[in-house]
């Protein structure tokens, strides 16, 4: 495997490709947030695996799929509800 020039192997865990998703999905919110150009707060990432999960009380406004050796990868970015 190699990830960044390094050609060491790496045991990669459920636990460090979530985490590596997260990063992957936070360098896509911080452009996000750029394009916004206005007031805005960004929660965590939620990485999940299996059928496509949006938060409770949310509204998807964006998607972007990506794929890596046939597997996929799906981002999507979701506003939060107003509170009546």
């Amino acid at each position: 495997m190699v990830v960044h020039g390094n050609d060491n192997q790496v045991d990669l865990t459920l636990s460090r490709i979530e985490q590596a998703v997260g990063k992957v999905t936070d360098l896509v919110a911080n452009d996000v947030m750029k394009l916004i150009g206005g007031p805005c707060v960004l929660s965590p990432p939620i990485v999940c695996e299996g059928l496509e999960v949006i938060p409770i009380a949310t509204l998807p406004i964006a998607q972007v799929a990506f794929a890596c050796y046939s597997q996929p990868l799906l981002i999507t970015l979701v506003e939060r509800q107003a509170v009546m």
